[in-house]
């Protein structure tokens, strides 16, 4: 299995380093610079709207995560050479599916934790297959959340390991972020600096989901 995943992933670098290190900048660089603007705003106004906040907050999570996760599509293809154009292509295919299926997941969490607690924290543990299956499987919805449980219970060490990946990666944001409050009278110009720590972010978590999209592409075999 791992010389499985190291010989996937070194087929990726090889055929689509560029083609992802591209549609990273296209894509999340203008998510990038506008989540900067808006949170600089937030920062300096005197009173904080708090629902808008949230809302920004849910709406760039998800837009963000929608790329991280569609990257398995270069693992799918890992021995091809794919161009912008048909990622691109691919993506605004997907968003529908990937909305219908993010929405159920947390509707289906929120009513565990309501209710129940630990089913509701059961069912997050199958977030990141579900959402993986969206794009390497063609699966919506229930379809979706019903691949990712199945992968994970026949791969639980794996879906162990995603959980905790994709639970610590949030963890390792919010220190960048903290680094912004302490620094405020850095050197570099506050937006300028935020910018800069929001893409590390980007950049750290396109390595962390592009290797666990080649890991889910070696337990799909």
């Amino acid at each position: 299995m791992i010389k499985n995943f190291f010989n996937e992933l070194k087929l990726l670098v090889k055929n689509n380093s560029i083609t992802i290190i591209l549609s990273f900048l296209l894509y999340y660089l203008p998510l990038a610079i506008v989540f900067t603007l808006v949170f600089n705003r937030i920062l300096n106004s005197e009173e904080v709207n708090k629902t808008f906040f949230i809302i920004f907050l849910v709406v760039y999570n998800i837009l963000e995560s929608f790329f991280m996760f569609s990257l398995v599509i270069f693992a799918k293809y890992s021995d091809t050479k794919l161009r912008l154009k048909y990622f691109f292509g691919f993506l605004y295919t997907k968003l529908y599916h990937y909305l219908v299926t993010i929405t159920l997941l947390f509707a289906l969490v929120l009513f565990g934790l309501l209710f129940f607690i630990a089913p509701g924290i059961f069912i997050s543990m199958f977030i990141p297959f579900s959402l993986f299956s969206v794009f390497y499987l063609d699966k919506s919805g229930y379809d979706a959340v019903k691949s990712g449980y199945y992968i994970g219970v026949s791969n639980f060490f794996a879906l162990l390991f995603f959980f905790l990946i994709t639970n610590i990666v949030p963890f390792v944001n919010l220190f960048f972020i903290k680094q912004i409050f302490i620094n405020r009278h850095f050197l570099i110009e506050m937006r300028l600096f935020f910018f800069l720590i929001i893409f590390l972010i980007g950049v750290f978590e396109l390595i962390i989901y592009t290797l666990l999209a080649t890991l889910f592409k070696v337990l799909k075999k």
